[in-house]
């Protein structure tokens, strides 16, 4: 069957009225108009937080300069502090510390950083001073440690511990400060000294003049009696005998007298390094009957000093023959001359049993000596002499066994004074 033909739908077209467009058109209008309100509202916000944007990272940047200055405002202060800061946290273990810290202990930032307090400090596990620091910072402590410098010698630290707050313990746990106090115990011992000396040689100049007139008397009568005992001569012996203890007596005093005595000094300046070689001609006999090696060293520019030579030789013979004495086996005398600031210091080492610690606080006193034929007056005389010409004497033991003794006299042109001693 054959299908009937249809033609398409005839599509009908639509029309608007003009009314109908007038309003699409305004509507249209009304919407253009509010979205570019709407932009023009965004771009002035944008505009504001673009402002306020470049005014925080002005802020922020402003605030990151005062932070560095400030950083390094402290960091310059800490610098120059003479004294030792190290900053621990709340475990102990250093953050932190300043040059004269790392000068007083020894030790390098990048050694310290991260260790233990006590590593860093030296203190052993059973040392006395160690039990004073609490275990945890949060109480101040105070206590002293010996810790040696390049050269060997021990040097007094006064060690403070400065627990943080509770509103800092985030940020650290405390502050330790460090002080070498070895100059200012010297200085005190050094005081102490020169007050017991001034004392005792007060008393012992009017002892010596007291005895002196008696032993004058005593040597004539004896010296008398001796030459009328001619015919007696185990008598006449004994009457010696008397004479010479006079001798040795009047010697002891002429002795106590001479250190107290004021002379006033020859000086001139010299080489250090040849007065030390001189004096040590005087005792060439004793070194080498005991086999005792001698070396001295002395910096490229030899420091020379305004001083009596003469009697600087008799403070160097004196301080080589202790030394000598002390080797009764032999060994090695090692003498270093150095510059020190404005100082030349003469440092006489040797390698005998070191000094009683008991007698080290009482070592430049009148009468005090370990020899059994000697007068105790030898150190006493050095340390006047050497105060005389304004400088400073030190004995003290070496950490690997023997005497150090360190004599420090103002270089030239350091502005010494006249002396009388």
């Amino acid at each position: 069957m054959t299908p009937l033909l249809t033609e398409p739908p005839v599509e009908q077209e639509t029309t608007l009225s003009a009314d109908e467009l007038r309003e699409a058109f305004r509507l249209f209008t009304e919407a253009s108009d509010g979205f570019s309100a709407r932009y023009e509202a965004m771009k002035d916000r944008v505009q504001e937080l673009d402002l306020q944007l470049a005014e925080a990272n002005a802020e922020l940047q402003r605030q990151l300069t005062e932070n560095a200055r400030v950083k390094d405002y402290l960091a310059a202060i800490l610098a120059a502090l003479p004294v030792g800061v190290v900053v621990v946290d709340g475990k102990r273990k250093v953050k932190t510390l300043n040059p004269a810290a790392r000068a007083i202990l020894g030790i390098g930032e990048s050694e310290a950083i991260g260790r233990p307090l006590e590593e860093v400090l030296g203190w052993r596990a059973d040392a006395s001073s160690a039990g004073a620091l609490p275990v945890e910072i949060r109480c101040e402590a105070r206590v002293e440690i010996a810790v040696p410098d390049e050269d060997g010698e021990l040097r007094e630290v006064e060690v403070i511990v400065l627990p943080a707050s509770a509103e800092q313990r985030s940020a650290f746990g405390g502050v330790v400060a460090l002080h070498d106090v070895t100059r200012i115990k010297r200085l005190e011992q050094r005081a102490a000294t020169v007050s017991r000396l001034t004392a005792m040689g007060e008393m012992a100049m009017n002892v010596a003049h007291e005895i002196r007139n008696p032993l004058g008397s005593i040597e004539l009568f004896a010296s008398a009696l001796a030459r009328d005992l001619d015919d007696c001569p185990h008598q006449q012996q004994l009457a010696e005998h008397i004479s010479a203890g006079v001798r040795s007596i009047e010697s002891i005093v002429e002795n106590i007298l001479q250190f107290n005595r004021p002379r006033r000094l020859a000086k001139r300046e010299v080489d250090l390094e040849q007065t030390v070689r001189d004096s040590l001609c005087f005792a060439s006999h004793l070194l080498q009957q005991r086999s005792i090696e001698v070396d001295v060293h002395a910096d490229a520019d030899a420091p020379r000093v305004v001083v009596d030579s003469e009697l600087l030789k008799q403070v160097f013979l004196n301080l080589a023959l202790n030394a000598a004495q002390a080797m009764e086996r032999g060994g090695r005398l090692e003498i270093r001359l150095s510059r020190r600031g404005a100082m030349a210091r003469v440092e006489m080492l040797d390698e005998g049993p070191g000094i009683d610690p008991d007698l080290l606080p009482r070592i430049f006193d009148p009468f005090v000596t370990t020899k059994p034929k000697g007068t105790g007056l030898g150190l006493t005389i050095v340390h006047n002499l050497v105060t005389a010409h304004g400088g400073t004497i030190d004995m003290a033991n070496r950490p690997g066994g023997g005497a150090r003794a360190t004599v420090e006299l103002p270089l030239s042109g350091a502005g010494c004074q006249p002396a009388r001693w």
